[in-house]
């Protein structure tokens, strides 16, 4: 009787001991950035490693488990501490290696400038408010007693979903605790997909779309929201847009034709057309623009004396001689140039 009492204890036990080692697996941690495929971040390795302290694991357990799970770097970090170093140790010199550095009041600070991202839902915007205060918390950023009401005001700020908001404010006498909002805010959303849903179904696919787009946008009322501004500075600015096009349209269905230009135009040149001696006076005076040409510039290369590109791009040899004759063309035909200047200005000034 007493050996089989024995060895149904003995298996008991170690079967008691296999539950412990499968229920206490973590997954692996590295430390490499970009995350690995298959591996955590730091922050949810550290909630797994806290849950298997709170269980009761035996010791042995939770420092194999630990190594188990550690890839290298992070690995390399806690080899000098040895096989034999306490779980806690582990984890404290994990988390001076890889552990936020931000200080506690700058993550809360983060956390009141947390608003709700375009196409992000009111219950996930919850969450990542939740993730944030409670790094705030752990880091003595935020009193604890305080976490529920910092967590409600910022969601009510940075909501921009008025409507939901409001009826928060109507229905909640008491500040409610974070899994009580989330669970209310997944209630409501999952009304009103419901709903729109229905709407579908009785209206149809062709008519439902304009009215799922103005569900989409979210109500602002002048009197609370702050960005009521902003929407009336849009409404505004479209009206003048709207007056601008039609005094465009105005302006094209009064604007004369083409053969009402050429009249007009012909009937001012009949009626302020000068006299033929002041005509032939005005064209002597007008100096003949076509015949002025710019001087001339370098065309060819100062290194090698090709045409076509300059010196900086240029990968052929010096060649002196070709550069030294091109030179001179150059300066030629820019006297040329001068004397023919000098002579128009001669010309012009006995007209005068």
């Amino acid at each position: 009787m007493f050996p089989c009492t024995f060895l149904l204890e003995h298996v008991i036990r170690n079967d008691s001991v296999a539950t412990h080692g499968q229920s206490k697996w973590l997954r692996s941690f590295s430390g490499r950035v970009p995350k690995p495929p298959g591996e955590v971040d730091f922050e949810t390795w550290c909630l797994h490693v806290e849950l298997m302290f709170n269980d009761g694991t035996p010791v042995d357990i939770q420092r194999r488990k630990i190594l188990e799970s550690l890839l290298p770097p992070a690995s390399d970090v806690v080899k000098q501490l040895g096989y034999s170093a306490h779980p806690r140790e582990y984890v404290r010199l994990l988390d001076s290696a890889y552990g936020l550095v931000e200080d506690g009041e700058e993550i809360f600070a983060r956390f009141l400038n947390t608003n709700q991202n375009p196409g992000e839902k009111a219950s996930d915007y919850l969450q990542r408010l939740q993730a944030l205060l409670n790094t705030a918390v752990s880091r003595n950023g935020v009193i604890p007693a305080d976490a529920s009401r910092h967590l409600l005001k910022q969601f009510k700020r940075g909501c921009w979903d008025h409507n939901l908001v409001l009826q928060l404010e109507l229905k909640k006498e008491t500040t409610p605790e974070f899994a009580e909002l989330l669970l209310e805010l997944r209630t409501e959303e999952d009304r009103r997909a419901s709903k729109l849903d229905r709407m579908q179904r009785h209206f149809g696919p062709t008519k439902i779309k304009p009215i799922a787009h103005m569900h989409s946008v979210p109500d602002f009322p002048h009197h609370t929201d702050p960005s009521a501004s902003v929407l009336q500075a849009y409404i505004s600015e479209t009206e003048s847009l709207k007056k601008q096009v039609a005094e465009l349209q105005l302006q094209l269905m009064t604007k004369p034709s083409k053969k009402q230009r050429k009249r007009q135009v012909k009937a001012m040149e009949t009626t302020q057309e000068p006299p033929a001696p002041v005509i032939e006076t005005l064209v002597h005076q007008i100096p003949p623009r076509t015949q002025v040409r710019a001087e001339p510039k370098a065309w060819f290369c100062f290194r090698c004396g090709e045409d076509g590109h300059i010196a900086r791009n240029c990968e052929n040899a010096i060649n002196k001689a070709v550069v030294d004759q091109k030179y001179k063309e150059l300066k030629a035909r820019q006297e040329e140039w001068k004397a023919q200047q000098q002579g128009q200005a001669l010309n012009w000034s006995r007209f005068r």
